[in-house]
């Protein structure tokens, strides 16, 4: 048996995979349209059309197909969602702390924060604005607290102007979402967070980086500090008295 040869035919689907995604980065085929027959790329890439099949399963999960029932296969934009789903699986699967998350995130943060001063506009301020007096009418609400605060963060990164910035924070959304939430949950820090926020939006509409950059470490380390007393209620009301247990619950 050749071995080599078996090798390489089983890369096939991945090789061609590769080559229509350079396709599609170059420029190729346009966004939205519609791929060839699985038959018509069969015959261009010269095998068989359950290789060409398998090729669409590897694209379909990078996010850059979407097959239609009736109507064939299209290409789109990939979802920020795939880099959330991925990073949320390794941070539990290789359980990394708490602390590192805030970390991450407090470099990402303070990046988008800077550029914020120099690239927001003011209707994007009104708008952080409107979402913090929402997460003060509704603090009594732990789920939609939540959800506006991650929103409130989103919103910086995107009046960063940096995509890709905005891109990554995204990536950090359903990992800062269940610290925010636990947190919440045992009532710490709420009525805080929310002024911390109304002081960061002060300091984007004074466009002063500097002190911009100072509340947004100052939050997030009271946020982390809040995380940890959270937790530490949690495990005296559990009766585990562990007040050093900093992982992701």
């Amino acid at each position: 048996m050749d071995t080599d040869l078996m090798l390489v035919r089983e890369s096939f689907p991945e090789l061609i995979a590769n080559k229509l995604e350079e396709m599609i980065i170059d420029g190729k085929f346009a966004m939205e349209q519609k791929l060839p027959s699985e038959q018509s790329l069969a015959n261009d890439f010269g095998v068989s059309r359950p290789v060409v099949r398998e090729s669409m399963k590897i694209l379909k999960e990078r996010g850059l197909i979407i097959q239609k029932n009736g109507e064939g296969t299209f290409l789109c934009e990939p979802d920020a969602a795939l880099v959330t789903d991925t990073v949320n699986r390794i941070v539990h699967l290789k359980k990394i702390d708490v602390s590192d998350i805030f970390s991450v995130r407090m470099n990402l943060e303070t990046m988008a924060v800077a550029q914020a001063v120099q690239n927001a506009r003011e209707e994007g301020l009104d708008e952080l604005q409107a979402i913090n007096d929402r997460m003060r009418r509704d603090k009594g609400d732990a789920e939609k607290r939540t959800q506006d605060d991650i929103l409130f963060h989103r919103k910086i990164a995107q009046l960063s102007g940096n995509l890709l910035l905005e891109i990554f924070v995204e990536s950090m959304a359903a990992l800062v979402t269940k610290v925010v939430k636990y947190t919440l949950d045992y009532r710490v820090g709420n009525e805080e967070g929310i002024d911390d926020h109304d002081r960061l939006i002060q300091v984007l509409r004074s466009r002063n980086m500097a002190e911009a950059r100072k509340v947004l470490c100052q939050h997030l380390e009271s946020s982390e500090r809040n995380y940890i007393l959270a937790v530490s209620q949690a495990d005296k009301k559990r009766g585990k008295g562990d007040e050093n247990n900093t992982g992701l619950h």
